[in-house]
């Protein structure tokens, strides 16, 4: 029995159509999963005042920092690991305006801070960078020149302070 060329072709059409129809729901669902389960996880205000998923303050004063924790929305309890060997911290839920502080010790160091919402389990991971201010100077070596006729040449001591030590480059403006 000869069957037309077109009936073959009709009954994989079915098939196909059904193939492209559960790969196009699979893409819809695994796009609105992602989207719902972003949707929930609040954001952080961050070192500059904007709220970030992934959240970076500094400091550069080289002494302690306290660190604030606020969403821009509210957040559920929550499990707090500062990053610095200390035990993590449990909170109950904070409105917007409401905040949590950890005061970190002196150090020159990079901490992260991972914060867990026990009740959806959102995560949101930040860092904190701690450092030493440099502040750049220059002295005169002793015995050294203090004034000279141009094109005439004086030389300078980098004076700065940073613990170890950079290049510090000074211009003429």
């Amino acid at each position: 029995m000869n069957f037309p060329s077109s009936l073959h072709f009709e009954s994989q059409v079915p098939f196909a159509n059904m193939y492209l129809t559960t790969r196009f729901l699979s893409l819809m669902i695994a796009l609105l999963w992602g989207l719902e389960s972003n949707a929930q996880c609040p954001q952080i205000i961050d070192g500059n005042g904007a709220a970030s998923a992934n959240p970076q303050w500094v400091s550069c004063s080289g002494g302690a920092f306290n660190l604030f924790i606020q969403g821009n929305q509210a957040i559920g309890s929550c499990i707090i690991n500062w990053g610095d060997g200390s035990p993590n911290s449990t909170g109950a839920s904070k409105v917007p305006t409401g905040f949590v502080s950890y005061n970190y010790d002196a150090a020159q160091a990079n901490y992260t801070v991972t914060l867990k919402e026990t009740s959806s389990g959102c995560v949101v991971s930040g860092t904190v960078i701690m450092e030493e201010a440099v502040n750049a100077a220059i002295q005169i070596p002793l015995g050294g020149v203090t004034a000279v006729c141009a094109p005439g040449t004086m030389s300078f001591q980098n004076a700065s302070t940073m613990d170890p030590p950079i290049q510090t480059l000074f211009g003429i403006l």
